[in-house]
């Protein structure tokens, strides 16, 4: 749609917002893919909030994918992680928090790339700690969230 002002919209254009609707318990022995359970929009119905947490393109084309994970652990880690999953290639960014002191120790961790996706690829969020139990990742799509919008 072109308005009088010569703004374009498309109201079928591919785009997500999702985050995760409360606290949960991950191993930190493992990487853990992130529950991502509350949709704040899905334009075309293509993200799964339901047991894969996972967009999948319904075009080819240049996606903008987004996403940040918050949370605590009993200890201090050394690294954390984010990893975005795609069918075509892994995307990472290791964070090190600055303080290592005793009681919950809260870190974040966040990407952001276009990339270059298929028809009936997928993306998902994924997340890892060094600390050597478990930790928590934080609920509500303000503190762990995905966003995706197919740019061209």
């Amino acid at each position: 749609v072109i308005d009088e002002a010569g703004c374009v919209t498309k109201p079928l254009q591919p785009a997500v917002l999702a985050g995760n609707s409360a606290d949960y318990s991950a191993s930190a022995a493992l990487e853990n893919p992130v529950r991502m359970d509350t949709e704040v929009f899905d334009v075309n119905g293509d993200f799964d909030n339901s047991t894969n947490y996972r967009f999948t393109a319904p075009v080819t084309g240049k996606y903008l994918l987004q996403g940040h994970v918050n949370g605590y652990a009993a200890r201090g880690s050394l690294y954390n992680y984010i990893r975005f999953i795609t069918s075509n290639r892994d995307y990472y960014s290791i964070e090190t928090p600055s303080d290592q002191v005793t009681g919950n120790n809260y870190y974040g961790a966040g990407l952001c790339v276009v990339a270059d996706m298929d028809t009936n690829d997928t993306f998902k969020v994924a997340f890892a700690t060094n600390d050597d139990s478990s930790y928590t990742i934080r609920g509500n799509e303000a503190n762990t969230w995905l966003s995706v919008c197919l740019l061209a």
